[in-house]
């Protein structure tokens, strides 16, 4: 397991990427989609943002839960732990699950994304402090501590950089950032 700074480090690094891929685009840019029921490069940050925002919830959620201390993550999540990875395939999400909006304007993009990485030190600090704590069940990979929800986040904002590269090769703008 990556220590909390580490992550810390990569997210934020991970973030200022996604962050100039904004300013580097238009707004018209960020919304092209490449085909029907597919996500724009936009979109693709609001599911960054709107997932960011539960995995953080998650791992407060973890310190504050000491009922799940016996229970364990899967095999799966714990291999891609270890690679600090996600695979590189596409995943598919709930069927229930909602598509992001689009973006509205550039600012909006900019403030979400600001608004994860003054969290980013905040959490980082708290899960240092407190420790193992405990845990609380993420969906689909049983329980997860506070420090893995952590690490889960990061992964997941890196993950999506292929995603961005899928969308933007249509239209040939997958040579910014």
């Amino acid at each position: 397991m990556r220590s909390v700074a580490e992550i810390k480090k990569d997210f934020l690094n991970d973030l200022e990427k996604w962050q100039n891929i904004v300013y580097e685009y238009g707004l018209s840019d960020l919304q092209k989609q490449p085909g029907p029921n597919q996500w724009s490069t936009g979109q693709v940050i609001n599911h960054l943002v709107e997932e960011t925002d539960w995995y953080f919830s998650q791992a407060r959620k973890a310190m504050a839960d000491i009922q799940h201390l016996q229970k364990s993550s899967s095999a799966k999540i714990q291999e891609w732990f270890e690679a600090n990875s996600f695979p590189n395939k596409r995943f598919k999400g709930p069927e229930d699950m909602e598509q992001p909006h689009q973006p509205i304007s550039i600012k909006e993009l900019i403030e979400k994304i600001e608004g994860i990485k003054n969290e980013i030190p905040i959490l980082a600090n708290e899960i240092s402090k407190a420790g193992s704590g405990g845990k609380s069940q993420h969906p689909g990979h049983q329980f997860l501590t506070a420090h893995e929800w952590f690490q889960y986040a990061e992964m997941h904002c890196r993950h999506h950089f292929g995603q961005k590269d899928r969308i933007e090769k249509p239209f040939g703008t997958d040579s910014h950032g």
